[in-house]
C-alpha cells in the first residue's frame, strides 16, 4: 500500500503522473535557484573593484600601486607644494580617508565572501543540487513503475508471477524514493530562512560596517573643508 502521506506524489495510471500541487512546490524550487544564482552573481558585481577606471593602467604603466593609493599619493606630493596651510591640510585628510575608506571597502567584501557568497554557494551546492538530483532518481523510478506496468498488463500465464514480482519491486523503489523527496521538500522552508540570514549578513556588512567609517569620514572631511570657504 502507497502511504497516505505520499499520496500528493504518487498515482497509478498508464502514465503515473505528480499531483499539480507537488509539480508547483519544485517550480519554486527551480526559480529559487535562478534568483539565487543571480543574487551572487549581482553581489559579486557591486562587490568587485571597478576596473573601467585606473590610474594605474592609464598613466603608470607597469606600476604595482592601487589605484587608491596612486591617488592618495599623488595627493600627498602635491601638497607638499601647496602655500596655502588649510589646502596642504585639506589634501593630506581626503589622502588618508581615501586609504582608509578603500581598507574599509576590502574588509567589508572579506565579510560578505565569507558571510553571505560564500553561505549562498554552499546551499546551491548541497541543498538545491541535491534536490534536483532526487528529483532525477524520482523520475527515473517512476518510469521503471511504469514500465513494469505496462509490462505486466500484457502478461501471460507464464511470465505473470515473475512480471508481477518485478512490479512491486519497481512500485517499492518508487514509493521509497517519493518518500525521500518528499522529506526534501519538507526542509525548503529551512533552506529559505538559510537564504534569508546570508542576506541579512550581506545588509550588515554593507551597511554597519562601510557607512558608519564613511559617515564618520565625510563628517571629517566636510570640517576640514569648511576651513577653505
Amino acid at each position: 500500500m502507497i502511504p497516505y502521506s505520499l499520496k500528493h506524489l504518487i498515482k497509478s495510471s498508464k502514465t503515473t503522473k505528480y499531483q499539480e500541487e507537488f509539480n508547483k512546490q519544485f517550480e519554486q524550487i527551480m526559480h529559487i535557484e535562478r534568483c539565487l544564482k543571480e543574487t551572487i552573481k549581482s553581489i559579486r558585481r557591486f562587490t568587485d573593484p571597478n576596473s573601467k577606471f585606473t590610474l594605474m593602467s592609464s598613466f603608470i604603466g607597469e606600476n604595482k600601486m592601487s589605484d587608491v593609493d596612486l591617488f592618495s599619493d599623488c595627493l600627498l606630493r602635491m601638497k607638499q607644494k601647496c602655500i596655502n596651510k588649510s589646502s596642504e591640510k585639506f589634501l593630506t585628510s581626503v589622502a588618508l580617508a581615501e586609504v582608509k575608506i578603500e581598507a574599509a571597502k576590502t574588509l567589508r567584501n572579506q565579510q560578505i565572501q565569507s558571510f553571505s557568497i560564500d553561505p549562498l554557494n554552499k546551499i546551491l551546492e548541497e541543498k538545491i543540487e541535491s534536490v534536483k538530483k532526487v528529483k532525477v532518481k524520482l523520475d527515473r523510478a517512476r518510469t521503471e513503475y511504469d514500465t513494469a506496468l505496462e509490462k505486466l498488463k500484457a502478461a501471460n500465464e507464464k511470465n505473470l508471477y515473475q512480471l508481477y514480482n518485478i512490479m512491486e519491486e519497481k512500485k517499492k523503489a518508487f514509493e521509497t524514493q517519493a518518500h525521500i523527496m518528499a522529506q526534501w521538500m519538507d526542509s525548503m522552508p529551512n533552506v529559505e530562512k538559510m537564504i534569508a540570514k546570508s542576506v541579512q549578513q550581506l545588509c550588515n556588512s554593507n551597511y554597519q560596517l562601510l557607512y558608519s567609517l564613511n559617515n564618520y569620514l565625510i563628517k571629517h572631511l566636510n570640517k576640514e573643508r569648511s576651513t577653505l570657504l
